[in-house]
Order: C-alpha cells, then sequence, then structure tokens
C-alpha cells in the first residue's frame, strides 16, 4: 500500500486522457489487473472546477468527490451492473 510523498513519485507519474486508458495501461503496460485505480492530478487552478474541494492535496494525501456537473452519466442498465463489469463503466 502507498500513501503519502512515494504515491506521486516523478518516476512513476503518466499523462494520460482517462477514458478507457486505464484498462489499457494496466492490462498492456503494468501488466496487473485492469481494476487497479489511478489518482489523477489537476493543476492547483482548477482543483475548484474538478472537485467539491479548493486546497491543496500535498503528496496526493486527501481524497474529494468529484464535483456533480463533472461526473460521468450511467444508464438506468448500467446502474444495475455489478464487480468488474460496473467498473468497466
Amino acid at each position: 500500500m502507498e500513501f503519502g510523498p512515494v504515491r506521486c513519485a516523478a518516476a512513476r507519474s503518466w499523462r494520460i486522457r482517462a477514458r478507457r486508458t486505464q484498462k489499457i495501461l494496466n492490462l498492456k503496460v503494468k501488466y496487473r489487473e485492469s481494476l487497479r485505480p489511478f489518482a489523477p492530478a489537476v493543476l492547483r487552478e482548477d482543483i475548484a472546477v474538478w472537485f467539491e474541494i479548493d486546497v491543496d492535496s500535498t503528496y496526493l494525501a486527501l481524497v474529494a468527490p468529484v464535483k456533480e456537473t463533472r461526473r460521468c452519466t450511467i444508464s438506468p442498465a448500467e446502474s444495475r451492473l455489478f464487480g468488474i463489469d460496473n467498473l468497466n463503466v
């Protein structure tokens, strides 16, 4: 488990577009389960645009909800999925 300064080591940082890239990176580059998450990094001036907080999160130590207006919506059929199928949505 990682927490604190180790979590955002520069040598392990990736600049990607989030949609569908997580699965590709996990399976083809990192050779690990597709369900493992990635922590987003956002410019300081854009924090309040994306998240329900407006404070620095040094070393990615905070977890904040994504603003309602930035969340992806899912269909009723997608909301009934479970496990890895739900994660893939």
